[in-house]
């Protein structure tokens, strides 16, 4: 047996010390000062790119057209997206004469009528629609402080109502049904119409610490899209939701409707850290804006099977309007399966969500999917 020599073993302890030093010592330095920054730098290129080739892009889901007003690959962090509540009040008739496409509409003395027998018919004991305060953008500013920056975003919000979503919106589909406001359905959204504006959501993708997504099917209970497949949380904002200077923290939103829809209880910090608020889209038929949200629930004890206990065990106060869970595996394939064999079964905004998410969590790319830049 051949002992190794005094220089051979002092060779490998200096080595080993040589290593751990640089492990612990100048590693972090090396990373911290220049790995990290072309880390970033490649990541924001890459974010800047992948927001340019969807940002006012529009996608055809079941027949309707979604219009991507704001993506945000890497997502939007807390503090960069204010909604504020004007304090102007709601008028429909000032407001068709401000919109674009008010002249095809009834007049305003008319849809004035409509909207207060709709409102009267909500207030009667026996209905089954939810009634009740809505906001809608009325105004969006987007920047981007320099070349790599996320977006900001700042949503200036109206009052509406329940009654004036239902007046609206069903007017204006029976108008595109008859080719009436055919140019202004098929021209780029440059900012909320004030007419047909009259609502603004929350569409919310959960992905669950087993690696699923929640889907629900919507019921008869419902008032749109009944039976169809749905991302399991969707919520309104609404007036409750702005603080006394009018401000809506829209992670709070985020808190309540997963506190609502799912049962599940957690401060507004912890919401911070696991939901990422990625786009604005409008949904295109019924000038219809909302925020797409991703929550990741990975490092979380929330599985499936624990959100769908804490739900049926009635903690989720607002899941009268569907009629169960599906599970979903988060993976390219189950994604791409409800687009390709599934698409007709889905609210067409909640698989746009789902199809989002998937890009935001680089589970799917663009080009797995099929948009057009808008003329």
């Amino acid at each position: 047996m051949v002992m190794p020599s005094f220089w051979g073993i002092a060779n490998f302890i200096g080595g080993a010390l040589i290593a751990i030093i640089y492990e612990h010592l100048l590693w972090p330095f090396v990373r911290r000062l220049v790995v990290n920054p072309i880390s970033d730098c490649r990541r924001k290129r890459s974010d800047k790119r992948l927001a340019r080739r969807l940002d006012n892009h529009t996608i055809i889901i079941n027949g309707c057209k979604q219009y991507l007003f704001e993506f945000a690959p890497s997502g939007i962090t807390p503090g960069r997206i204010i909604g504020r509540v004007t304090s102007e009040e709601y008028d429909i008739r000032k407001y068709r004469e401000r919109s674009r496409i008010g002249e095809v509409f009834p007049s305003g003395h008319e849809l004035h009528n409509l909207y207060l027998e709709r409102k009267q018919q909500l207030e009667m004991p026996d209905s089954r629609l939810w009634n009740g305060s809505q906001l809608a953008p009325q105004h969006v500013v987007r920047r981007r402080d320099s070349e790599f920056e996320e977006p900001r975003l700042h949503i200036e919000l109206g009052k509406r109502d329940y009654a004036n979503f239902l007046v609206v919106g069903e007017t204006l589909e029976n108008l595109a049904k008859s080719g009436l406001c055919e140019e202004f359905l098929a021209s780029p959204i440059e900012q909320p119409d004030p007419l047909l504006a009259t609502d603004f959501g929350l569409i919310i993708n959960v992905v669950t610490a087993d690696d699923k997504v929640i889907v629900t099917r919507r019921g008869q209970a419902a008032y749109s899209w009944n039976d169809y497949w749905h991302i399991a949380v969707a919520e309104s904002v609404t007036k409750q939701d702005a603080d006394i200077d009018g401000v809506v923290d829209f992670y709070r939103v985020i808190q309540r409707a997963l506190r609502e829809e799912l049962g599940l209880e957690m401060p507004v910090e912890t919401v911070k850290g696991i939901a990422r608020i990625h786009s604005l889209n409008v949904h295109v038929s019924r000038h219809s804006w909302m925020l797409f949200v991703h929550i990741n629930f990975r490092d979380t004890a929330y599985t499936f099977e624990q959100i769908q206990f804490l739900r049926s065990s009635g903690g989720g106060r607002d899941h009268w309007e569907s009629k169960e869970l599906r599970p979903i595996k988060f993976d390219q394939i189950s994604v791409l399966e409800e687009l390709r064999i599934n698409e007709s079964r889905w609210v067409p905004f909640g698989l746009w969500c789902l199809l989002l998410s998937a890009i935001h969590d680089k589970v799917i790319t663009v080009n797995d999917i099929q948009t057009t830049p808008s003329q």
